[in-house]
């Protein structure tokens, strides 16, 4: 069975060489690889993790529309998390 499937962390992609691999396809790969790493720990919680209340806030840094639907997301945003207020 692959790693991927057994739970474990996915590698990171390796970085684009020359012109072999486009910028735009590399962001997209980079993209789909942020998400199955972000969903693991959803898929199978530790006891690390924890459920934020609905009230937050993010600082967006940069979002990235995927050229195809991936784990039911068609883009995904990078930034911070900035506050949690509790309720």
């Amino acid at each position: 069975m692959p790693a991927s499937r057994c739970g474990s962390t996915p590698q990171p992609p390796p970085s684009p060489q020359g012109k072999s691999e486009s910028e735009p396809r590399y962001t997209q790969r980079l993209a789909v690889y942020l998400l199955a790493t972000a969903l693991a720990p959803r898929l199978i919680p530790t006891r690390a993790s924890v459920d934020l209340p609905a009230a937050w806030e993010a600082a967006i840094d940069r979002t990235v529309h995927l050229d195809a639907p991936h784990a039911g997301h068609t883009r995904i945003s990078i930034g911070r998390l900035i506050t949690v207020k509790e309720h």
